[in-house]
C-alpha cells in the first residue's frame, strides 16, 4: 500500500537498514536546505550506498494523455517533494492492463490508463512510497499547470519493510 508521510524520521520504519535510512534522511534534509543548488544541478543521480540511489529533478505537470502508469519490481520509490507539489495517480498493478512489458535493465513496466484510479497530492516536505504493487502516474495535471522539484530515492526491495 502506498504510504504518504511528512516525517522524514519515519523512514526508519520503512527501510530495514538503519544506516541506509540515515543516509536517505540526511540527503533529503540537505535538499530542502539547498533548494537553489539542487535546481541549478538539474537532473542528478547520486548513489547513497552500493544499492540505493537518488535522482533529483525538476518537472512540469502534464495532462493525463501525456502521462502513464508505471511500476517497479526491484526497487521501491520514495518520492520526496522538495518544492511545489505533485499529483500522483494510483492503482494496484493487478487492476491494470500492461502497455509495455517489464524492462529489467530499467526496472519499469508501463500500463494503460484505466477509467478509474485514485489520486494523491504530495506537497513540499512530504513523500510518497510506492511499492512494487503500487502503479503510479507521476506529474498528473488536474486543473492548472504546476511545476515542482523532487528527489526520487530508489531502495532495493530487500531493504524495505512491507
Amino acid at each position: 500500500m502506498t504510504v504518504l508521510n511528512d516525517d522524514l524520521e519515519q523512514i526508519y520504519t520503512y527501510v530495514k537498514d538503519p544506516s541506509t535510512a540515515q543516509k536517505i534522511i540526511d540527503f533529503l534534509k540537505n535538499c530542502t536546505q539547498k533548494i537553489d543548488e539542487v535546481k541549478a544541478q538539474g537532473v542528478q543521480k547520486v548513489f547513497l550506498t552500493d544499492e540505493c540511489f537518488v535522482m533529483t529533478q525538476s518537472f512540469e505537470a502534464a495532462p493525463i494523455e501525456f502521462t502513464v502508469f508505471e511500476s517497479h519490481k526491484d526497487f521501491v520509490d520514495i518520492q520526496f517533494i522538495i518544492e511545489g507539489q505533485e499529483i500522483f495517480g494510483l492503482q494496484h498493478v493487478d487492476k491494470l492492463e500492461v502497455k509495455e512489458e517489464y524492462s529489467r535493465p530499467r526496472d519499469i513496466m508501463f500500463y494503460k490508463t484505466p477509467e478509474d484510479f485514485n489520486e494523491i497530492k504530495v506537497i513540499a516536505g512530504e513523500y510518497a512510497i510506492f511499492y512494487p504493487r503500487d502503479a503510479h502516474m507521476c506529474r498528473l495535471q488536474k486543473d492548472l499547470p504546476y511545476v515542482g522539484l523532487k528527489a526520487v530515492v530508489k531502495v532495493p526491495v530487500h531493504l524495505m519493510n512491507f
